[in-house]
């Protein structure tokens, strides 16, 4: 796969772990993935590169991530929006017996 054929993802998190941990999963599958640590930095980054998909944090320092994604769109607007809960925000941790079922 060419580098004009390979998929431009947006991560936006603020929390830098997060942003490793998604950039190093996709990049390992062949993904280009640029990172932006709040709202204005990716409004910023979506004027000057266009995007396939953006994965937001649903809850930024600077702004909610609905909003940002009205605002990247307006910059890309063939670019698919995926929105993240902020999982340090869940007052219900799982119970010890808690199962996740997966498909097999």
């Amino acid at each position: 796969m060419t580098e004009t054929e390979q998929a431009k993802i947006l991560i936006i998190d603020d929390e830098e772990s997060i942003r490793n941990s998604l950039a190093a999963v996709l990049e390992e599958k062949g993904y280009l993935v640029d990172m932006a640590e709040n709202g204005q930095v990716a409004i910023e980054k979506s004027k000057t590169k266009a995007y396939n998909l953006a994965l937001i944090d649903i809850r930024l320092p600077d702004m909610e991530g609905t909003d940002l994604l009205t605002a990247i769109k307006e910059n890309t607007p063939d670019m698919v929006g995926s929105l993240s809960p902020d999982t340090r925000h869940f007052r219900t941790p799982l119970k010890p017996s808690t199962r996740v079922r997966t498909a097999t």
